[in-house]
C-alpha cells in the first residue's frame, strides 16, 4: 500500500470510527491543538482522547447553550401530534376536493348533454377547474387564519 493510499484509509477510518459528530469534524477541520504533553502544536486527531473529549465538550456548549433536551417519549408524542394534524388536514381538504370535483362532473356533463361547441366546452372547463383551484386557495388561507386566531 502507497503512502498516500495509507494516509487516507487512516482518516477515513478515524471519521468513520469518529466518536463526534461529522459537523464537529467539519468545523474543526484542520486546526491545530496544543498538545498537552508535548506543548507542540498538533492536529486534532493527534491530541489524546482525554483532550479531545474536553475539546469537544468546549465546542458543544458554545453550540448549543440553550438546547432543551427532551425524551424520546416526548419526542415520538409530537412527531404523532404534528403527523395527526397533519393527516386530518389532508383528509378534510380532500374530502372538499372530491366535492368540487364532484360538482364541476356534474356541470360538465350537463354542458355535454347541452351539445355545446367544443371550443366553449373546453373554455367552461377552464373556468371550473380555477374555481375549484381559488376554492382551495380561500380554505388554505382560512385554515391559517384559524391557526392565528388559536395562537
Amino acid at each position: 500500500m502507497k503512502l498516500y493510499e495509507k494516509v487516507a484509509s487512516t482518516w477515513l477510518h478515524r471519521i468513520v470510527v469518529a466518536a463526534f459528530s461529522p459537523e464537529f469534524y467539519r468545523q474543526i477541520g484542520v486546526q491545530r491543538f496544543r498538545h498537552p504533553e508535548t506543548n507542540n502544536h498538533v492536529l486534532f486527531y493527534s491530541l489524546p482522547q482525554e483532550e479531545q473529549k474536553r475539546i469537544h465538550d468546549q465546542w458543544q456548549a458554545k453550540r448549543s447553550p440553550h438546547t432543551t433536551q427532551i425524551t424520546r417519549s416526548e419526542r415520538d408524542h409530537l412527531k404523532r401530534e404534528m403527523t395527526r394534524e397533519k393527516r386530518e388536514r389532508n383528509e378534510a381538504e380532500a374530502k372538499a376536493g372530491q366535492s368540487d370535483r364532484r360538482e364541476m362532473a356534474k356541470a360538465l356533463k350537463e354542458l355535454k348533454d347541452k351539445n355545446l361547441p367544443k371550443r366553449l366546452y373546453d373554455k367552461e372547463k377552464r373556468r371550473l377547474v380555477q374555481e375549484m383551484e381559488s376554492r382551495a386557495l380561500v380554505r388554505e388561507r382560512e385554515r391559517k387564519k384559524q391557526k392565528a386566531d388559536a395562537a
